[in-house]
């Protein structure tokens, strides 16, 4: 392990992560160890180190307004690095979460050939089971997720198998699921096509096209089946599409009755617990008016029984594609109960 690669791991383990700055106290261990990050990434022997292993990784810093919390707070949304590389026919990665607070490990996985046009991976990764779950938080048309798309954004322990035929891609997936180590599964199958040939499938990023996309539509279906409950079923529909200056998106998963208050307790699929019975949906629609400048809609339904539904308006400002960005947006969400507005201001840093 060379000076690079020991500063990185001094970093990864240190929690909680401090960023009180001088008057917050004793420095932690994490704030002891970027000044040797620094040093090791400064180093002349730090461009022959880093050969074959990328460091990468995004800020995500914004303010937010609410009026249903009666609220103006400035914060980290996410502060992301990440390790990857390849060895021999393998690629592996690893990222670490240090926005609120403490540092978290997100993916440790790695992935290798079983046969042609068929990939392995067995770490913990994100469930393969939306498009809007497993865009990079980068590459979001808004500064946050669709709700049912944050939802499934998460990680879990387990072992996928992807592949790829012509317009057809798919994945097969079992992770540890809502029992953790218990021996019910996490089970997810995952399909897309591509309508038209000539342009490739949209796979990663929402919105950022440009004014000239070539026309592509991408459907989307997925199954899963959380085993530690009753009745554990989901299923997933959506569709992508870019045109010119045009972006559209829609989802919707139709969740099964077991997903009650609290249950399933942990796991990736905890986040959706409550949403028993319902069919929650969303529509995002987005205009790339320049280069530089892009405009989005986008209308979400909860089916929550309490009228829950949100409309989201925003502007994005590209300074370098996703890679540096400002987002402005505004939101409504309504229920029975009344309606709330917030604004959302966030900077997107990633390199």
């Amino acid at each position: 392990m060379n000076s690079t690669q020991r500063a990185l791991f001094l970093v990864a383990l240190s929690a909680p992560v401090s960023f009180a700055g001088p008057l917050g106290g004793e420095p932690t261990m994490a704030e002891e160890a970027w000044p040797a990050l620094d040093a090791a990434l400064a180093a002349p022997a730090f461009t022959t180190a880093r050969d074959g292993v990328d460091i990468s990784g995004w800020i995500k810093t914004d303010y937010r307004n609410s009026s249903d919390t009666d609220t103006g707070d400035f914060g980290f949304n996410s502060v992301r690095a990440n390790l990857t590389g390849a060895v021999g026919d393998a690629s592996y990665k690893v990222s670490v979460e240090l926005g609120g607070g403490a540092a978290s490990l997100r993916d440790a996985f790695v992935k290798f050939p079983v046969a042609a046009g068929v990939s392995g991976t067995l770490g913990t990764f994100k469930t393969p089971f939306l498009f809007s779950g497993l865009s990079p938080f980068t590459g979001t048309v808004f500064y946050d997720r669709t709700a049912i798309g944050g939802d499934w954004a998460g990680r879990d322990a387990g072992f996928a198998l992807s592949g790829a035929v012509d317009r057809f891609g798919w994945t097969l997936c079992a992770q540890d699921g809502g029992d953790g180590p218990a021996d019910d599964l996490h089970l997810t199958a995952r399909a897309t096509y591509d309508l038209f040939d000539g342009a490739p499938g949209i796979r990663k990023w929402a919105g950022g096209h440009g004014t000239d996309a070539p026309r592509q539509v991408t459907l989307g279906v997925s199954y899963l089946d959380e085993q530690s409950i009753d009745d554990g079923g989901a299923l997933a529909l959506e569709v992508m599409a870019h045109s010119g200056p045009f972006w559209f998106h829609a989802e919707s998963v139709d969740f099964g009755d077991g997903f009650v208050d609290g249950v399933p307790a942990s796991g990736n699929t905890g986040r959706s617990a409550g949403r028993a019975g319902t069919t929650p949906y969303d529509v995002t629609l987005a205009y790339a008016v320049s280069a530089d400048y892009e405009v989005a809609l986008r209308y979400e339904d909860f089916d929550d029984g309490g009228g829950g539904e949100r409309v989201r308006a925003g502007v994005t400002r590209f300074i370098d594609g996703h890679g540096l960005k400002w987002g402005l947006d505004w939101a409504e969400t309504s229920t029975d109960d009344g309606d709330s507005d917030a604004i959302t201001v966030g900077l997107t840093a990633a390199w």
